[in-house]
């Protein structure tokens, strides 16, 4: 879903993961279903300079992945899941007339 409205720019992407199984040798428990939401905001500033907010994983949900590749017995643990990070850059652009 996107909105702008002159120097603003909203963008939220949402998705859902449903049931899905791990590989026969990770002995991890099935992972939970899970819903993930990021949303991405921009102002330009200028006409070549705009600040952009990144919030990955707004909900901040617990999102795990079936699994990360061939597991072997005994391995190291593998981290599940992924926290929410907030990303700001100010971006500069030049326009080529």
């Amino acid at each position: 879903m996107q909105y702008q409205r002159d120097k603003l720019f909203l963008n939220l992407q949402g998705y859902v993961v449903g049931d899905r199984a791990r590989i026969p040798i990770d002995l991890r428990s099935e992972p939970d279903d899970y819903v993930r939401l990021n949303l991405l905001g921009r102002y330009d500033l200028t006409q070549d300079l705009s600040l952009q907010l990144e919030i990955r994983n707004l909900l901040n949900t617990n999102d795990q992945e079936a699994s990360a590749g061939v597991v072997a017995l005994g391995s190291v643990e593998i981290q599940d899941s992924q926290p929410s990070r907030f990303v700001i850059q100010a971006t500069f652009r030049r326009r080529f007339r």
